[in-house]
C-alpha cells in the first residue's frame, strides 16, 4: 500500500496505464482535481473515497483506510489507522 494518499492514487492511475485525463473521467472528476489529489493539494472525504471506488471498480477498505490517513497525517494527529469491514 502507498504510504499517503496521493501517492496511493498516483500508484493506482499509473498501474492502469492512463492519463490524468481519463483517470478523471473514470472517477467523474476534472484533470485538475486528479492532479491535485496527487500532488498531495486536496484531501477528500471518505465519502468520496468510497464513490472513487465504486467507479473504479475496486474494493474501499484499503482507499478509505489510506484517505482517513492522510487526513490525521495532515492535522499532526499522530494516530494510525485501521479500517476493517463489519460482519
Amino acid at each position: 500500500m502507498a504510504s499517503n494518499f496521493s501517492a496511493y492514487m498516483l500508484q493506482l492511475r499509473h498501474c492502469r496505464g492512463l492519463t490524468q485525463s481519463e483517470f478523471a473521467k473514470q472517477i467523474h472528476a476534472s484533470r485538475t482535481f486528479v492532479w491535485d489529489m496527487e500532488n498531495d493539494k486536496r484531501c477528500i472525504s471518505v465519502h468520496k473515497a468510497n464513490e472513487f471506488c465504486k467507479n473504479l471498480g475496486i474494493n474501499s477498505r484499503e482507499l478509505i483506510q489510506v484517505a482517513l490517513q492522510n487526513i490525521l497525517d495532515r492535522d499532526n494527529l499522530k494516530f494510525t489507522v485501521t479500517v476493517r469491514e463489519q460482519k
